[in-house]
């Protein structure tokens, strides 16, 4: 992870509490049911803030994302493919002065490409640089079909898709 312009660069460390997470909600006879959360704090990033501009690469292995149930988890690896690549382009943000701010992540999921705006706030220490960040998005966009079985249950189609990530030097 690099922080800072080119003249005063810092490498940061991804700190351990890190992780990335989406949230379904699962409906019974088309009436609100259980909310389902899977979480990861494995994932591979490359984090660059040069004058101003963040640059974010990230990949997301699916099988490592925990939701309680091993069986739900291997259906989320089938569904969504083994990958989901976050990329952010050279957005324009300054990290001392705006503490949120709406930028526009290219995800990959299921071999589809999509840009997805997504709200962040970020905070900013002599030690510590964090981001915590949240979308909505439709499964069907991306080309996945909401899991359901024989009209008993069914996933809602829209998913809540959440980061945060600390960065340390």
């Amino acid at each position: 992870v690099n922080l800072g312009s080119e003249d005063e660069s810092k490498i940061y460390q991804l700190s351990p509490g890190s992780k990335i997470s989406y949230t379904v909600q699962k409906e019974f006879f088309s009436k609100p049911g259980e909310v389902i959360t899977a979480t990861t704090n494995s994932f591979d990033l490359d984090l660059d803030l040069q004058e101003n501009l963040l640059s974010v690469e990230a990949s997301l292995d699916t099988g490592t994302l925990d939701s309680g149930n091993a069986d739900r988890d291997n259906h989320v690896v089938n569904d969504l493919g083994q990958f989901i690549n976050i990329k952010v382009d050279n957005f324009e943000v300054d990290l001392l002065e705006q503490s949120t701010f709406t930028a526009p992540v290219l995800l990959t999921i299921n071999n589809v490409d999509k840009v997805v705006n997504f709200q962040i706030e970020s905070e900013v220490t002599e030690n510590e640089t964090s981001f915590v960040g949240t979308s909505n998005i439709n499964m069907k966009d991306f080309g996945v079909k909401p899991p359901s079985f024989a009209g008993v249950y069914s996933v809602n189609e829209n998913v809540e898709l959440a980061f945060d990530i600390k960065v340390t030097n």
